[in-house]
């Protein structure tokens, strides 16, 4: 993947820890090392299949930008950061400003605080990012006590509903006030090879101040107006004991058979043999009770910890 970014012509790449990484320290050292590879000009990949290794040296490298993914933490991580990066600047005696941060605004706390997330970083901000999904998900997590708060499945929750709206055009006129750069998550703006007319015209629309938007707290969560069906989808309706398109009320003993009827779909696909090797039924025990309405895990790797960061063979602690 890395190889990839440095291939694809982009002056800078941000290296994802989070959502496509399984944080094992063995896959935390990996991916480390692929960075520093890459900076080195010497990393390579031989597919598995036995194709020929490709090097990323004659690519000119940017620096590299990791997201900072403190979900849950707001302006007070980011005076740590602020911190982290003075003293690695100093230690390599660079100047400060050199490494610079892009935050990624997918919380529903952390959109209260955008102002002061750009301020605690001050000289070493980029600009803040949008995350539709994970937005959406906090938004549920966070007010999932509060039956006025029901959401429709996530798919049918697009950017136009009026919280999501906010917090996008919230995210653009704060960036743009502080001129830092405002980001999206997928966008239909993008550069468009060989057309430049039509580039020129994409990249107009990515420059606009906004200083018309007026949004308050009220906005940030308001449900007016948003439509979508309910499904088998979302720990909220368990909870709160919603009813489907269809009025079926959603419990959690329906939500725990739905659960075994997946079991028993992936087992009849497997067959027992591959069904016994594979960790589907463990899967299922850890989130069994996460997605019945009671006890609640803010993430599920959480439950999957002990599982997955065992230590084996003679380490020593």
């Amino acid at each position: 993947m890395v190889i990839n970014a440095m291939n694809s012509g982009a002056t800078q790449f941000m290296a994802d820890f989070e959502d496509s990484h399984a944080p094992t320290w063995s896959n935390n050292l990996d991916g480390h090392i692929n960075l520093r590879d890459a900076l080195r000009r010497t990393i390579s990949f031989a597919a598995p299949n036995g194709g020929e290794g490709v090097s990323s040296a004659h690519q000119a490298l940017g620096w590299f930008k990791a997201a900072l993914l403190a979900v849950g933490k707001m302006w007070a991580v980011m005076v740590l950061w602020n911190d982290v990066f003075c003293v690695a600047q100093d230690l390599l005696a660079i100047p400060r400003g050199t490494v610079r941060a892009t935050v990624l605004i997918e919380t529903l706390l952390a959109s209260f605080e955008m102002e002061e997330i750009l301020y605690e970083l001050r000289e070493h901000s980029s600009g803040l990012n949008c995350g539709r999904w994970d937005y959406i998900f906090s938004f549920i997590k966070k007010l999932r006590n509060h039956p006025q708060f029901l959401l429709p499945d996530r798919s049918d929750v697009g950017m136009t509903s009026p919280f999501m709206a906010a917090y996008v055009a919230l995210l653009i006129q704060t960036c743009h006030k502080r001129g830092v750069h405002a980001m999206g998550g997928m966008a239909a703006q993008i550069p468009i090879k060989d057309n430049k007319a039509a580039n020129d015209a994409a990249m107009l629309k990515l420059h606009v101040r906004r200083e018309e938007v007026k949004v308050t707290a009220a906005d940030l969560l308001s449900l007016k107006g948003i439509s979508g069906g309910i499904t088998e989808k979302i720990w909220q309706w368990v909870r709160h004991s919603a009813r489907t398109s269809e009025g079926k009320v959603v419990t959690a003993d329906w939500v725990a058979q739905l659960l075994q009827d997946e079991l028993a779909t992936k087992r009849s696909a497997l067959g027992p043999e591959r069904y016994a090797r594979s960790k589907y039924e463990l899967a299922g025990k850890l989130i069994a009770t996460t997605i019945q309405g009671r006890e609640y895990s803010d993430f599920l790797t959480t439950l999957c910890y002990d599982h997955i960061l065992t230590l084996t063979g003679s380490a020593k602690l």
